[in-house]
């Protein structure tokens, strides 16, 4: 299904690198090893529907067996998905009827075993292909089932979206988050290598060079510390996703590494949305790109009627690759999936030429004794302010039961809580005040979202702490 340029690729051009890693892998061997994967499957046989987790600790082994899964027309679940039908792995304390242990001697079979024949089975389009977990920020982590037809679909549009970059691409977030899975895949129908296992390694990055690079706003900002100062640009289109660049995070981008900044919204259940370059990013804090081609979005208000251009509204989204649903919860899948739209927790603001504000989501929205905003805006506000190098709003409990703004802050050079709280309080009512936290990290999920519950969990342990010292 999805692996077949990697084939085509190991027939024209097989010494060609596949795979960047702790070794370099070419397309004769890659394919080479996923016949042997596909062979190593034996007897586990998932029917349509049925998802298989893959929990290898070896990187390269793991992303091999997922392609051994797309060759075999059988679903693929990352490795804590732990309601899939079928679950592969290297863990010899493993038990179950539907568990495959691979031993050493098997998994050294994969990598340099005998010669398998092609081994192929084809599954419908609209089939389940893959089972992406969500880290469960807003709740219950939800599995969402996406089509074969739909995964293809993404990694043809990504191509489409990004251009085709020659030579090496890499995403931080590895391959088991749908924005690394669908740019390595991308990559193998390029014919370029992908990197594998590398993660958020900025010495090798520097070292590597890699031409495509996908990167959350934290990691971003990691690469900006720690490149040196006259360290030379090469040529590189940067992919940002999670969340908002910040604008002068953009700024920085475009002066120290590359003006090929592409940053793109979109859920797993909806793919990609809108997409906006860099002087966008710099000109509309908030924004995130236009809306792609395919793509209908409508913002909607509590009552489920559309709102006027500009306007705040819950972001509902239609198009041809919209997630089949969540698996194994038919009440989520009704609520969230109605009459070809997704309806999200997202809200923003859209205007008449397409251009998408993505300003929280509705779990997120604080009540200040009656004033009720989003933090995102103050995050921008925020951020804004010499010394700050993350910021996150967030509410905290106040006297009477009503809630007060928050603000945790990764403070550097020049921070001064003066001005953090007057740039706060330009998004505030003038009777508000802020309570400001100082902290080394700001917690985010696998994809950088900020997650504002385990920031209230902090205060409480940052009020406990002060209280003990006083």
């Amino acid at each position: 299904m999805l692996d077949e340029y990697i084939s085509y690729h190991a027939r024209t051009r097989p010494n060609a690198p596949a795979i960047i890693g702790l070794e370099r892998i070419t397309f004769r061997k890659l394919e080479q090893d996923i016949r042997r994967a596909a062979f190593a499957l034996g007897d586990l046989k998932a029917e349509p529907g049925q998802s298989v987790a893959v929990a290898l600790q070896t990187p390269y082994l793991d992303w091999v067996m997922n392609l051994a899964l797309s060759r075999l027309g059988t679903a693929s679940g990352p490795a804590d998905d732990i309601e899939s039908e079928y679950r592969v792995t290297d863990n010899a304390q493993a038990t179950g009827a539907n568990v495959l242990v691979l031993g050493a001697d098997q998994l050294r079979a994969i990598e340099s075993g005998p010669e398998r024949r092609q081994m192929r089975r084809w599954a419908h389009p609209d089939a389940l292909g893959r089972i992406f977990r969500t880290s469960g920020t807003t709740g219950e982590p939800k599995r969402i089932a996406i089509s074969w037809r739909v995964l293809g679909a993404n990694i043809m549009d990504t191509i489409a979206w990004h251009g085709s970059r020659p030579g090496l691409w890499w995403v931080t977030t590895g391959e088991r988050t749908p924005f690394g899975y669908y740019i390595m895949l991308a990559a193998h129908v390029c014919g370029y290598p992908a990197a594998v296992g590398m993660g958020p390694n900025i010495a090798a990055m520097l070292q590597l060079k890699p031409r495509l690079l996908g990167l959350l706003p934290v990691h971003i900002q990691w690469l900006l510390d720690l490149i040196p100062a006259d360290h030379p640009k090469w040529p590189l289109t940067l992919i940002s996703a999670g969340s908002a660049i910040p604008p002068q995070m953009a700024e920085q981008v475009g002066q120290r590494l590359t003006n090929h900044v592409i940053n793109g919204y979109g859920a797993t259940e909806t793919s990609g949305v809108s997409v906006g370059g860099l002087g966008l990013l710099q000109r509309h804090p908030l924004a995130t790109g236009y809306l792609l081609p395919g793509v209908h979005v409508r913002l909607l208000d509590d009552a489920g009627e559309e709102v006027p251009p500009g306007e705040l509204g819950r972001i509902c989204v239609s198009s041809e690759k919209l997630a089949t649903g969540y698996a194994g919860d038919p009440e989520g899948t009704a609520r969230h999936f109605r009459d070809g739209w997704f309806h999200s927790t997202d809200l923003g603001r859209l205007t008449d030429d397409g251009l998408l504000f993505l300003e929280g989501r509705a779990d997120e929205l604080m009540n200040l004794g009656g004033h009720k905003i989003l933090p995102g805006t103050i995050d921008v506000a925020v951020s804004a302010c010499p010394g700050v190098k993350e910021a996150a709003a967030f509410a905290v409990p106040g006297k009477r039961g009503i809630d007060q703004c928050g603000i945790a802050v990764v403070a550097g050079e020049g921070f001064d809580e003066a001005r953090v709280r007057a740039a706060a309080a330009t998004k505030l009512m003038t009777a508000q005040r802020t309570k400001i936290m100082l902290v080394d990290a700001l917690p985010r999920n696998v994809m950088g979202k900020v997650e504002r519950l385990k920031l209230r969990a902090m205060w409480e342990s940052f009020l406990a702490a002060h209280a003990a010292e006083r």
